[in-house]
């Protein structure tokens, strides 16, 4: 449907809806690039923010909730998570994808998420007592019961992000994000201080959906119309978003199912202790993932989604986008692989030393994470759902034969075989979909990747080789020198690249309090 056709939409009583432009984005185009830029630098500094908040909160918690306490909240989470992915059925990533998408279609979009959220909801209460008695642990049944509200505030605030993201409006994103982490984490932190316990990380995990819901809802000034008498007309516009959305949102499933199998088997397998140590080692290392690179989505898969005519576009803000986000992610993925010993004793105290291993194992995720997304990204932008959640469950297939071979060499073993295949098994299947399937060519992700990958090795080596030979009684002063040599390397890394150069040098210069702004 071309733009004139959505432009010349009529409501149900016969009149043009001028709400529609809220919607039209084809000025977008102008600018593109620098756009995307500004607001991928703008991201990654309110995402160093976020990463300080979440730091905090889990060194607070660490010290004010006993594993096993946190080991009851990590069986519930996994299970909640996979029922978000679920309710929102990748509606909203439909309203960011479409080339054209009007005022009534985002509505019924709206609403159709709420009936399911509503249901998912309901569904996911009604299984707590089943899952109790699975884990043979009664008190999950009332923390089911609350964490189910979760589903359904992610709904709803997912649909605001995607609307926000629409217009390229990723300031207004990130504040109210980061405000809404910032307070859930002071109520957790009081909540434990006060003996809540377990119930200490219901309250930040739930607060922070239901107060980042409330902000976007007041700011982006937009509301749902009712269903009327053409609610069947909506519902045949928006199928194909549908069939779209129904795949995002069974690859989001299988996704976060795959993300937290690990912690059900742990739970399962070994103890409820064991499970809180691995919880609070996946949390920490999921820190850049959930911080850094889900908000990069933000700007990635608008940006693309618009340019996903243009192949020599589409590959330029592909190489931009990726080259520059991974100067951060990539440099943290090695920190927690060559330091996590430092982290962990910093963050969580003696109680928690066994989390050492297991963080610098996931180390590898976090340095890869990007990277990896990136080429998923570049599936969504182009509309390939269907492919997507294809090559998804045969990265899984393999994912789940690496973990069920770990388990035999104990918690570490299934987490390190599960790093190996995330990386040499997920990374390559991604990048042939996408060079099939999308603008990207095998040169583009080489030219893009390939001097990042032997950078970050060589990074990785100099920094393990600096600690083990130096073996000082204050492993801190360790960590501090190897990240200076890491931070060395990269610097020389920059200054050989003019144009990682100059848009680092702009960034600094212009500062995220300055970045420009969104329409």
């Amino acid at each position: 449907m071309s733009s004139t056709d959505h432009r010349d939409r009529q409501d149900s009583d016969g009149e043009p809806d001028a709400r529609d432009l809220f919607f039209d984005v084809s000025a977008l185009r102008d600018g593109l690039s620098g756009t995307a830029g500004h607001s991928t630098m703008m991201v990654l500094g309110f995402s160093i923010m976020k990463i300080l908040i979440a730091l905090g909160s889990t060194a607070v918690l660490a010290r004010l909730v006993l594993p096993a306490e946190q080991g009851l909240a990590a069986l519930a989470i996994p299970f909640v998570m996979v029922a978000a992915g679920l309710s929102e059925f990748g509606l909203a990533q439909a309203v960011v994808q479409r080339r054209h998408i009007t005022h009534r279609e985002v509505s019924t979009l709206f609403w159709i998420g709420m009936l399911i959220g509503c249901c998912v909801t309901l569904m996911f209460a009604l299984i707590a007592t089943p899952v109790a008695r699975f884990f043979d642990t009664p008190d999950l049944v009332p923390i089911f019961r609350v964490l189910s509200l979760y589903v359904l505030f992610s709904v709803l605030a997912a649909h605001y992000v995607s609307i926000l993201r629409r217009r390229m409006q990723i300031r207004m994103i990130e504040v109210s994000g980061f405000g809404a982490a910032l307070a859930s984490a002071v109520l957790a932190a009081v909540a434990a201080w006060m003996g809540a316990g377990a119930w200490a990380l219901l309250i930040q995990l739930l607060g922070a959906e239901v107060l980042n819901f409330a902000t976007l809802a007041i700011r982006s000034k937009w509301l749902p119309s009712w269903p009327d008498r053409a609610w069947r007309r909506d519902l045949s516009t928006a199928r194909s978003a549908l069939n779209f959305g129904g795949f995002l949102a069974a690859e989001r499933v299988v996704m976060e199912v795959m993300h937290n199998l690990q912690t059900v088997l742990v739970g399962r397998v070994f103890s409820q202790l064991e499970a809180g140590l691995f919880f609070r080692s996946q949390t920490i290392s999921r820190m850049p993932q959930r911080r850094v690179v889900s908000p990069m989505s933000g700007v990635f898969l608008p940006t693309l989604s618009r340019v996903q005519d243009d192949p020599a576009g589409f590959r330029a803000i592909y190489h931009r986008q990726v080259s520059r986000g991974n100067l951060v992610i990539v440099p943290l993925g090695l920190i927690l692989c060559s330091c996590a010993d430092v982290i962990s004793g910093f963050l969580l105290g003696p109680d928690w030393a066994a989390t050492a291993p297991i963080m610098a194992v996931m180390g590898g995720n976090v340095a890869t994470s990007l990277s990896l997304s990136s080429l998923a990204w570049c599936l969504v932008a182009t509309g390939h759902s269907k492919q997507f959640f294809l090559a998804r469950l045969l990265i899984n297939t393999f994912l789940v034969i690496a973990m069920v071979l770990g388990l035999q060499q104990g918690l570490l073993g299934m987490v390190t075989y599960h790093m190996i295949a995330a990386t040499f098994v997920q990374g390559p299947i991604l990048a042939v979909v996408a060079v099939w399937l999308t603008p990207l060519t095998w040169g583009a992700i080489r030219q893009t990747l390939l001097v990042d990958s032997l950078v970050a090795v060589a990074a990785l080596l100099a920094m393990l080789a600096l600690r083990a030979t130096l073996e000082l009684d204050m492993v801190i002063i360790e960590a501090a020198l190897a990240i200076a040599i890491m931070m060395l390397i990269y610097a020389v890394r920059i200054a050989l690249n003019p144009g990682i150069r100059k848009d680092v040098l702009k960034a600094l210069r212009i500062g995220p309090g300055r970045q420009a702004r969104t329409r």
